[in-house]
């Protein structure tokens, strides 16, 4: 909502800095218009402050989420350690009753086996002691053969409920393994998540520390621009007189443009971009006097010709210069050449238009595209 409330803030102050007269030179128009000026700035400066706090509030949100997820991760590889220890105790619990049951099966068949094989001695006087110890061999063997079997099926019984034991025990352990892969899973989705709101968090805090230096550099840069054409103004130069028209100005270049005049990049773009080859002529828009020519911070070598009438045309980011202070120009004569000096994102040509120094859209003065 906040966000809403700032950008209609902004677009109203905006709207009233378009909506001035492009000759009006009322003092209170001038006054509104510089406090519309003022306002788009601001509106631009809280709204990136605003989408900078609402960034913050997720990144924060996020950051509470991978946290939770880290539990999460951290109790599942628990889970899976357990489990597989659990494995590893079960088999070594098997491994030594399988071993007993071995054991014990060893020692019956050995007792049967030595009583079977120990030897009698038949005499008639032992007769019936021999018939009688014959009979408990007999009787010993089969028990000794009972319990063997007993033996075999309880080692087998060992064997399938170690298999099923295992069985469950591994199914816990796939479970708990692919628990903690889904939970490592989110744990990254997340942090790449709080990354990527990290990064956006940084550029919005470039974005107000930049804005909130162009809108210093703006005043600073826009103070002496006007007081330049006030002074130059009082100086008693002859220059003609009379409202201004469309007409009377023409494109200093032909070319793509891109950059239009007005908000741009969270700040404000005084004038248009023209963008022809580099070293393209730059040709005056109109006759008058070269009040500036020289290098202005951010605009590169820059020129101001005041054509009278409070009507000032500037040109930035040329390469070379042609005319100099004081020189008189006519319309269409080459003032300087297209370059990229200053603070300027490629060759072209930064085109301005200036009523009583306040800057104006270009268009508003010409006809048609560059």
């Amino acid at each position: 909502m906040r966000l809403r409330v700032l950008f209609a803030t902004t677009m109203a102050a905006a709207a009233l800095l378009h909506a001035a007269p492009a000759g009006a030179d009322d003092p209170t128009a001038r006054r509104d218009q510089t406090k519309a000026k003022q306002a788009l700035v601001k509106g631009q400066l809280d709204l990136a402050k605003a989408s900078d706090a609402a960034v913050e509030n997720r990144l924060n949100a996020l950051s509470a989420e991978v946290s939770a997820s880290q539990n999460q991760l951290d109790d599942a590889r628990r889970t899976q350690s357990t489990a597989t220890a659990q494995v590893d105790e079960a088999s070594r619990r098997l491994g030594e009753a399988t071993a007993r049951f071995d054991q014990t099966r060893r020692n019956l068949q050995n007792a049967a086996l030595q009583a079977y094989m120990r030897p009698l001695q038949p005499t008639a006087s032992t007769a019936l002691f021999d018939v009688n110890e014959f009979a408990r061999a007999e009787a010993l063997l089969s028990v000794a053969a009972g319990n063997q079997s007993d033996a075999i099926d309880a080692s087998r019984q060992a064997q399938r409920d170690r298999f099923q034991a295992k069985s469950v025990v591994q199914a816990a352990l796939a479970t708990a393994a692919a628990r903690s892969k889904v939970a490592s899973q989110r744990a990254a989705e997340l942090s790449a998540a709080r990354s990527a709101q990290q990064r956006a968090h940084d550029d919005l805090q470039k974005r107000i520390t930049d804005l909130t230096s162009e809108s210093a550099a703006l005043a600073a840069q826009q103070g002496s621009i006007e007081a330049l054409i006030a002074a130059h103004a009082g100086s008693g130069g002859s220059f003609a007189a009379g409202p201004v028209s469309a007409s009377g100005l023409i494109w200093p270049v032909h070319g793509p443009v891109t950059s239009e005049f007005g908000p741009r990049w969270g700040g404000f773009h005084p004038g248009i971009d023209i963008a022809p080859p580099f070293g393209t002529p730059i040709h005056a828009a109109k006759a008058g006097v070269v009040i500036l020519a020289g290098w202005v911070s951010g605009y590169g070598n820059y020129t101001l010709i005041d054509h009278g009438g409070g009507l000032v045309t500037g040109y930035g980011h040329q390469s070379r210069l042609a005319v100099t202070v004081g020189q008189t120009v006519t319309q269409g004569q080459v003032i300087g050449y297209e370059g990229s000096t200053g603070n300027s994102t490629g060759p072209h040509v930064h085109f301005e238009v200036r009523i009583n120094g306040q800057v104006q859209n270009p268009r508003g003065y010409l006809s048609g595209n560059p």
